[in-house]
């Protein structure tokens, strides 16, 4: 069963991360945030950080960044906020802001990251607030609708 749940995670987060940009251009969300709060609190770390890495690579493919910008920042968010599984419970409203801490996280690294990449960063109050607290917030929401409560009623169903 740990098999569908992570196919079921990884296709919607793959279907918003890929089409959300095209249905709703101004939201900057993390299509797979809702993803690395279900496989650190599911699986184990070796596992699950490959898998972040390749939802970079996939992220990477579909984006005019640097082929490599996704993929290092996922990877390091997911190394930074892995470890702190441990203050999240396999429960909705946890997993949900375990959401929003990875697309906090990982907006802040690509801030950060964007010179080295010699992308042009656009740095002012509103993108701060737009990318750093509601677009978290967004990601969490999405998270709790098409993710999280439908794992927990398969979950419900398959026990």
């Amino acid at each position: 069963m740990r098999t569908l749940l992570f196919f079921y995670a990884f296709v919607v987060s793959t279907f918003f991360a890929i089409l959300q940009p095209s249905i709703f251009p101004y939201f900057h969300l993390i299509g797979y945030a809702p993803f690395f709060a279900f496989l650190s609190v599911k699986y184990p770390q070796i596992f699950a950080i490959f898998a972040a890495l390749a939802t970079g690579v996939i992220i990477d493919l579909f984006t005019i960044t640097s082929f490599g910008f996704n993929a290092l920042c996922y990877t390091l968010a997911f190394l930074l906020l892995y470890p702190q599984k441990k203050f999240f419970a396999d429960k909705i409203i946890s997993l949900s802001l375990y959401t929003m801490l990875f697309s906090t996280t990982i907006s802040i690294i690509r801030y950060i990251f964007c010179p080295v990449f010699s992308m042009p960063i656009f740095l002012s109050i509103y993108s701060i607030i737009t990318d750093v607290i509601l677009m978290p917030i967004v990601d969490g929401i999405y998270g709790v609708i098409f993710i999280f409560i439908p794992i927990k009623l398969i979950e419900k169903i398959k026990a």
